[in-house]
């Protein structure tokens, strides 16, 4: 059993590494954001002058300034797509927060202790990664929120109700994507309006580059 002082360090030196791996998954969903603005085009305005977007604030600025549907689709592939396209083209077939988890632990010389890993279910997320999928949830919903207050917009990958009319088999088509307006009289989406990306025959092929430069930059 554990002293008092060595419980207090113990305790001490936790709060620490939660610290230190709070600031390293900031900084790593920081730098995706710059990359993925830079990637994509995301500019806005300073002081008269265009400058490329270099963080969440800046982000919303430029949805601000041009909410077009590009814009919005741009939003969607960098923070609903992409995130979810890791393992058909990633070669370690991991996902961000197990990558994530594996460079922190080797930065800050940090080892699980096997008999626990071996208690935990399948599919259960450690406790680094668990933190990272916070951390990057509530990234993307603090710009969904701003998206709704501001913009009074909504983007969906999913079909919402509305479009779906009840039809029990419907299946959204490939480049789509539905954006609803924000009611703040009754609190609801309305005039669901849906998109369709209408590019060239090698969109697809285009589209899966762009992805693989993204995920080989970024992660």
């Amino acid at each position: 059993m554990l002293s008092q002082p060595e419980l207090c360090h113990l305790s001490t030196a936790m709060l620490l590494h939660r610290h230190l791996i709070s600031e390293r998954a900031r900084a790593e969903l920081s730098q995706y954001t710059r990359e993925m603005a830079n990637i994509l085009g995301m500019t806005c305005t300073v002081e008269g002058q265009q400058v490329p977007v270099l963080d969440k604030s800046g982000w919303m600025q430029s949805l601000r300034e041009d909410s077009s549907d590009l814009q919005i689709q741009k939003f969607i592939f960098a923070w609903m797509h992409i995130r979810k396209q890791y393992k058909s083209i990633l070669p370690s077939k991991k996902r961000p927060e197990e990558i994530f988890e594996h460079n922190c632990m080797q930065a800050l010389n940090l080892v699980y202790c096997p008999k626990q890993l071996q208690t935990m279910k399948k599919n259960e997320k450690t406790c680094i990664q668990l933190l990272y999928a916070v951390k990057e949830r509530n990234w993307k919903e603090s710009l969904l929120l701003a998206m709704k207050e501001h913009l009074q917009l909504c983007p969906s990958i999913s079909a919402p109700t509305a479009v779906r009319k009840g039809q029990r088999d419907y299946r959204r088509q490939e480049s789509t994507f539905f954006i609803g307006n924000w009611n703040k009289e009754d609190k609801r989406f309305h005039s669901w309006k849906t998109v369709r990306n209408n590019n060239s025959a090698n969109s697809n092929s285009i589209e899966m580059t762009l992805l693989t430069t993204v995920v080989l930059l970024c992660f």
